[in-house]
């Protein structure tokens, strides 16, 4: 078991930053990096020690999720993660702060309904737990899973940060960072449908092909959309969706029979 979370992590770290750099939907995050590493990066401060930060916490958070470790814990160094980036961000521009720390408010409270609806669906919060369990969990979840799915859709479109007053090293590893976070966000969408079972897990991986495929052709249009709604809506937006698909979910889920009998029933 030990050897084959090495070699998921291992894949993790060497294959994330191109999966993720490509969930941006556009080749300009690349560009921008190989333009950077051929500069002159300058030297030291402040900001790179946070960005730097960010990077290892974001690296960390993927290892420990392909590992098949606590969803509590993956979410944990997710929220340490942004903490330092949101802090290295307002020593340099604080509008681009402020609306990052944003972007983790509307990141953190379905990944929190995530976890809990696992949690009651699954007796479980380890992932190696929840990707064993029985019966998948895309059914009993499906309305987090939708919610999940359209906040990770605003996630990947907003994540990009153009500071002139960051280093260009600061530049690159909030960069990289950005796209190791991306591919365990993303890779959440498969545990919805994990249970074992072959065609189960083929769901799964054919539901996050498709959504990568949106995320590389259909980026245009996500992008426009998005840049005509403010931030503070969409932070209230997916508050509001979060909630509300939680607690009608949580609802279903304690609520005796209904859940399990569609899907056995499903599962057949």
């Amino acid at each position: 078991m030990i050897g084959v979370n090495v070699i998921f992590i291992a894949g993790y770290l060497m294959f994330a930053p191109v999966l993720g750099g490509l969930l941006t939907g556009t080749q300009k995050p690349f560009v921008d990096v190989f333009k950077l590493l051929q500069s002159e990066l300058g030297a030291c401060r402040l900001t790179d020690f946070f960005a730097v930060s960010f990077f290892v916490c974001a690296a960390a958070a993927g290892c420990l999720f392909f590992a098949g470790e606590s969803l509590l814990l993956v979410i944990f160094v997710f929220i340490l993660s942004k903490v330092f980036l949101t802090v290295g961000l307002y020593l340099a521009d604080f509008q681009t702060a402020e609306k990052e720390l944003l972007l983790s408010f509307v990141c953190l409270p379905i990944l929190l309904m995530a976890a809990t609806g696992f949690y009651l669906h699954t007796g479980s919060l380890v992932i190696t737990g929840i990707a064993a369990y029985e019966q998948s969990s895309f059914i009993p979840l499906l309305l987090i899973f939708a919610v999940y799915v359209f906040i990770l859709a605003i996630k990947l479109k907003k994540s990009q940060i153009d500071i002139p007053e960051l280093s260009g090293r600061s530049k690159i590893f909030i960069e990289i960072g950005y796209w190791y976070e991306n591919v365990y966000l993303f890779g959440l969408v498969f545990l919805f449908f994990a249970n074992g079972a072959v065609w189960w897990s083929a769901i799964g991986a054919g539901v996050c092909g498709a959504m990568l495929f949106l995320m590389l052709f259909g980026a245009a249009i996500i992008g426009q959309d998005l840049a005509k709604v403010k931030w503070r809506s969409i932070v209230g937006a997916s508050w509001i969706s979060a909630a509300a698909a939680g607690y009608i979910n949580i609802l279903f889920l304690y609520t005796p029979g209904i859940i399990n009998e569609v899907s056995i029933l499903l599962m057949k």
